[in-house]
């Protein structure tokens, strides 16, 4: 009878076979040359691969190229002319919270000019001053065509002959988180404002427009803000013009020292409106809403409806042809009265 011999003792053929593999495939993967290839190379992307950007060391600057440009100290610009002028489309400029100011006196150029018809250009974090007496003439405006596509914001503006900011009244055009402050001018100008203030402004401290959410203007002979439409805004004339002037008014308040409103509006809900002389507010349509006037008529409209208003020296507290659940020192010229005395 045939045995079969125990598996056991195959085992080291087994084992000797599998050691002879291993040492053969050791020696295939140790050829070759150990000498390394040259230095190591780096392998992260510098500043520029990341981000190209230009510094601006000097002024006055013309930017002519497309691109990223970026302030690395305070500038102070010597000669007449425009400290930075941007003469082409697709840029950003960041003044990286540096200031761009002027000793030229009562010069006539800007701090920074779009020069004809800019598109997509952004201006960024920074300040700019004419100090006393040196002043610019106007801190960031055009010449030309108005621009499109372009935006401000977190710019600080003071002491400009003209006008502090204008980026043209197109809907494309924004001004965010700036401020302003003493222009002969206009304080800002654009087609949408937000969340900036502009004071001390000789002519109409914010122009806005389509919209301007969450401002604060302050003129002395001009409106305090206008605009097509005014959320949550407060405006100031000292004299010459209206607190807000807009098409729509929401949650404002308004103030003037001369013979016009503190509110003028088509539309106004939820509003205060105050004058020296003037209406305290003037709205076709006006709820929810507050006017007084010193020596003039209250409130003035159309329509009224959850007012209280209050007049002084030869006008009335409310003058209107209808009125709803309304309260004023005295009336006049209300046709139609719902839930009044």
């Amino acid at each position: 009878m045939n045995v079969v011999p125990p598996l056991r003792k195959s085992f080291p053929c087994v084992l000797l076979v599998f050691v002879v593999l291993v040492f053969q495939q050791s020696i295939v993967l140790a050829q070759g040359s150990l000498t390394p290839p040259g230095p190591p190379a780096p392998t992260m992307k510098s500043l520029d691969q990341i981000e190209p950007r230009t510094p601006i060391s000097s002024v006055p600057f013309v930017i002519t190229n497309s691109g990223s440009y970026y302030l690395v100290s305070n500038l102070n610009l010597t000669v007449n002319t425009n400290a930075i002028t941007i003469s082409t489309n697709d840029v950003t400029l960041d003044l990286n919270g540096f200031t761009i100011g002027t000793s030229v006196s009562r010069g006539s150029g800007a701090a920074i000019l779009l020069n004809g018809g800019n598109t997509d250009i952004t201006i960024c974090h920074g300040h700019i001053t004419g100090g006393t007496f040196p002043y610019f003439a106007s801190g960031i405006t055009y010449s030309g065509v108005a621009p499109l596509n372009v935006r401000v914001s977190n710019v600080s503006v003071s002491e400009c002959l003209s006008v502090g900011i204008n980026v043209g009244t197109n809907g494309t055009a924004l001004v965010d988180g700036c401020s302003v402050q003493a222009t002969t001018g206009y304080g800002i100008e654009a087609g949408q404002v937000s969340f900036s203030t502009a004071y001390q402004c000789g002519q109409t401290a914010i122009i806005a427009a389509t919209i301007a959410f969450n401002c604060t203007g302050s003129s002395v002979n001009g409106d305090g803000i206008d605009a097509t439409v005014a959320n949550s805004c407060s405006g100031s004339s000292s004299g010459g013009g209206n607190g807000i002037f807009a098409y729509a008014v929401n949650n404002c308040i308004g103030y003037t020292a001369s013979g016009l409103a503190g509110v003028s509006a088509w539309t106004a809900n939820n509003c205060y409106g105050s004058s020296s002389a003037g209406d305290g507010l003037f709205a076709d349509i006006a709820m929810n809403s507050v006017g007084i006037s010193s020596s003039g008529t209250g409130m003035a409209g159309i329509v009224n409806i959850g007012c209280y208003a209050t007049g002084g020296g030869t006008g009335v507290g409310l003058n209107g042809s209808i009125a709803e659940s309304c309260s004023a020192n005295s009336e006049s010229g209300i046709t139609y009265k719902l839930n009044m005395p």
